[in-house]
């Protein structure tokens, strides 16, 4: 088909929409302009599964089945923890940068002016940004946060709960807004 006036990357937009559409995966509803939003927030909702699931095995499962013999941390968690910290790295730099688009594409120019869903917003924010923290510095081998991976358990408790606490708080805002 030749469309004058529509670039490349329009071109291929749509062409991916009408893949969507006939695989039932997009409502017949949605326009073209409408499919970089949904994008956005299926790579956003993945990588927070990703991060905060990833967060709830270790603790849940790795961490329990792995207890290290006198003091000694088992290979099994140093590989892990290598494999792991791309994927940490990763989600959190998708995490920011969907969320900012989120934040300034859709949640701006829709008007939410209200103080409740700033104050829902801020929080879910703050805890997303302590989560980012405790998941880095646990699997990083800086020195100066030794004694934080030697509590491993404990601090990845904290970070499930605050990955919890900001999947919980997602939906308040999805009520809000």
């Amino acid at each position: 088909y030749v469309v004058v006036g529509i670039s490349n990357r329009t071109r291929r937009l749509i062409t991916f929409s009408t893949l969507l559409h006939r695989v039932g995966m997009i409502h017949e509803a949605m326009q073209p302009d409408q499919l970089l939003p949904v994008l956005v927030r299926w790579v956003h909702l993945l990588s927070a599964v990703i991060l905060v699931g990833g967060v709830l095995f270790y603790r849940l499962v790795l961490l329990p089945a792995q207890r290290g013999e006198g003091g000694r941390r088992p290979a099994l968690l140093d590989a892990v923890d290598a494999r792991w910290k791309r994927w940490v790295h990763a989600t959190i730099g998708l995490l920011l940068l969907t969320g900012f688009y989120n934040f300034f594409t859709v949640s701006i120019p829709k008007g939410r002016s209200d103080p409740g869903y700033h104050t829902w917003f801020g929080a879910k924010f703050l805890l997303a940004l302590g989560l980012f923290m405790l998941a880095s510095l646990l699997i990083g081998r800086a020195p100066a946060f030794d004694r934080l991976r030697e509590q491993s358990s404990r601090w990845y408790l904290v970070a499930a709960l605050m990955g919890l606490a900001v999947i919980l708080i997602s939906g308040v805002l999805r009520v809000l807004g």
